[in-house]
């Protein structure tokens, strides 16, 4: 158990372990050598290689004049190079690991320390090293996290706080995170946890309310696992002492990087090599290229048939020198007969070291020397030279450069694995069979003719009003260094619903501005404002997601979407071409595009606000098996006759 407490009289960090061991720092740590380690642990790594191992035995065996036929030096020179260039090669490849350790290590980061004069903490630039546990820091919009962190505010009046873990799992959605300070702030600020969201949290405020806390966080001890988090908080508001659990969604991992987020207050939890993520990290172990490991095998194969050469070699020598030792004296023999020294050692490793030749040590000098260039050629390469990062390719291990042209199958599990994540608005496929398509610029009629359209109309609603995009919140004036870059004015925890909300104004219907709580379109030059009075998230086992809003005139509309599997069956059936519409999705689907189908329902005001009663009812319900079962009824009840 660890224990972190921040007083309200010290105004300042005091951090504690139950068990007394002293927390590590916030040093990354990812190179494989130090200098004084690098040439033991090189060589080891080097002659651990059964193919290094032989060229080694036979150099050495010809430093023994009597069994030597050659110099040592033909072995030991091209062997000396050949370990040269390996050693340098992966020295190379460790000091760029280094290098940006150390570029890791100086990224500047905001923490908050006492102040002097103040009654207020100052923020202060420290060093992404220098943090630790205990610290609390102030994190901006596209910030990546230093260490493992528990959020206390954030600059949404409701706590939420979005992040991105690509870094960790390859999901550049934003996913929703809550801080643990949130419910404390609205109770003070006696504003409505519910409609929080709108309420925007200034930076100095949330800095004045935490220094003002007393609290201590009971928190889990360091381990790898990544998907739970348990920890508990204890403070004080108004005189009451209050506690409460946290869990997986009050815990922010080191690597994730903020999102649609002003500013977050966090604590720091674990720091370093205790993290989360650099618990789950390993030495980096000694990779060998396949061409390595085929090297390796065929010089096993021709080591047993160059061992049975030699033994076949020894044995008719052993014969032939035994009956003509006399008058071969220039085989060295200095006794006569020679002894069984000389027939059983002698003679066979002086066949041994002469069938060298079968595994010419030049072949090592040349793949070692190839691979060098072949990854600095990949480096050169201006067809892989990005210019929105104006980076060119990056050879992390030359050893492995060459394997990159033994691939045959990729296989991918979705994707986003291959590509990118980003997706583009191509084609709108109206209810009468119509498609408009960015191709043929036929996307910017869509705004007008909706206006005399009842089902395109719903249609263009669906698209700019069925999602939970957010305007993307700009970055305040900070240290690009330990921030990422946005490409859209709106962020989603899904990328498709970025790509229908920018599609749309291709279609001539704007969103303007989302909220959770109303959201204000432009179609044409009418906006409208509407008022979300309830969403039905999507979920995998359902396959849809829906909006219910009120529009000005006191309308109550439905809006769902998902795959044509879940929306078609649920709609009228008079209301479309069911068989053309299938027909047209195998077309797109064909061309490798994503498809999703559009319903919407007109609701009358007394059904929808009886099952807005109800379904604000069931999600009251504390028993979760019969809570579950209330919302699915509800949600099929109103996701029905599209």
């Amino acid at each position: 158990m660890w224990l972190f407490s921040r007083k309200e009289k010290e105004k300042h960090r005091d951090v504690a372990r139950t068990s007394g061991h002293s927390h590590c720092d916030n040093t990354v740590t990812n190179s494989k050598y130090t200098i004084i380690t690098f040439f033991p642990l090189n060589l080891f790594e080097q002659f651990h290689r059964p193919i290094n191992m032989y060229f080694l035995i036979v150099a050495l065996l010809q430093f023994i004049p009597s069994i030597a036929p050659v110099s040592p030096l033909s072995t030991v020179g091209p062997l000396l190079v050949a370990f040269s260039i390996t050693a340098a090669k992966e020295g190379y490849d460790d000091y760029c690991r280094h290098k940006q350790d150390k570029e890791d290590n100086s990224r500047l980061y905001r923490r908050l320390r006492k102040s002097e004069t103040d009654a207020v903490s100052e923020i202060e630039d420290v060093r992404c090293a220098q943090l630790r546990v205990g610290d609390v820091i102030v994190l901006g919009q596209y910030e990546m996290l230093p260490c493992d962190v528990v959020p206390l505010l954030s600059s949404n009046g409701d706590g939420s706080v979005y992040v991105s873990t690509e870094n960790l799992d390859g999901e550049s959605d934003a996913k929703e995170k809550l801080a643990c300070f949130a419910d404390a702030w609205c109770s003070e600020k006696g504003v409505n946890f519910a409609t929080a969201r709108t309420e925007a949290v200034e930076q100095s405020e949330a800095i004045v309310f935490v220094d003002a806390s007393d609290f201590i966080i009971h928190s889990e001890g360091p381990n790898k696992n990544l998907a739970a988090y348990e920890a508990t908080i204890e403070f004080r508001i108004n005189d009451q002492q209050k506690r409460k659990g946290l869990a997986l969604d009050n815990f922010l991992p080191a690597t994730s990087i903020v999102r649609n987020t002003q500013f977050v207050l966090a604590m720091v939890i674990f720091t370093g090599n205790e993290s989360k993520v650099g618990m789950t990290k390993q030495f980096p172990p000694s990779k060998w290229a396949l061409l390595d490991r085929e090297c390796t095998r065929f010089a096993k194969c021709v080591f047993v048939f160059q061992f049975t050469v030699v033994v076949l070699w020894a044995t008719i020598g052993g014969f032939v020198t035994h009956d003509h030792v006399a008058s071969h004296w220039y085989l060295g023999s200095e006794v006569s007969p020679p002894d069984t020294m000389f027939y059983a050692v002698v003679l066979p490793l002086r066949y041994f070291l002469m069938a060298t030749i079968m595994v010419p040590i030049s072949f090592k000098v040349t793949v070692d020397i190839s691979k060098a260039y072949v990854s600095k050629v990949m480096e050169w390469d201006l067809g892989m030279y990005r210019d929105d990062q104006n980076a060119f390719c990056k050879v992390n291990n030359s050893a492995l450069a060459e394997d990159l042209g033994q691939i045959e199958y990729v296989l991918s599990d979705k994707t986003g694995t291959l590509t990118e994540n980003k997706m583009n608005f191509c084609h709108l496929l109206t209810q009468e069979g119509h498609v408009h398509s960015v191709e043929d610029n036929t996307l910017s009629v869509v705004a007008s003719a909706a206006q005399s359209n009842h089902y395109l109309m719903n249609l263009i609603r669906c698209l700019t009003m069925c999602n939970t995009v957010e305007r993307t919140a700009l970055p305040t004036g900070r240290d690009e260094s330990s921030m990422v870059t946005h490409v859209s004015s709106w962020t989603s925890p899904s990328p498709d619903e970025i790509a229908l909300v920018e599609g749309a104004s291709k279609c001539g219907a704007a969103l303007l501005e989302r909220t959770r709580r109303s959201t204000t379109i432009r179609i044409s030059d009418d906006e409208e404002t509407y008022e979300i009075v309830y969403l039905i998230k999507f979920t995998s086992q359902r396959g849809k997601m829906s909006a219910v809003v009120r529009s000005p005139s006191g309308q109550f509309l439905l809006l769902t979407k998902g795959s044509d599997e879940r929306i078609l069956p649920i709609c009228v059936e008079d209301s479309v071409d069911k068989g053309m519409v299938s027909r047209r999705l195998s077309e797109f689907a064909s061309k490798g595009l994503r498809t999703l189908t559009f319903g919407f329902r007109e609701l009358d005001e007394i059904f929808a606000s009886d099952w807005t009663q109800r379904v604000t009812a069931a999600e009251a319900e504390i028993e979760t098996s019969r809570r579950n079962t209330m919302l699915e009824e509800l949600h099929a009840e109103i996701e029905s006759n599209l």
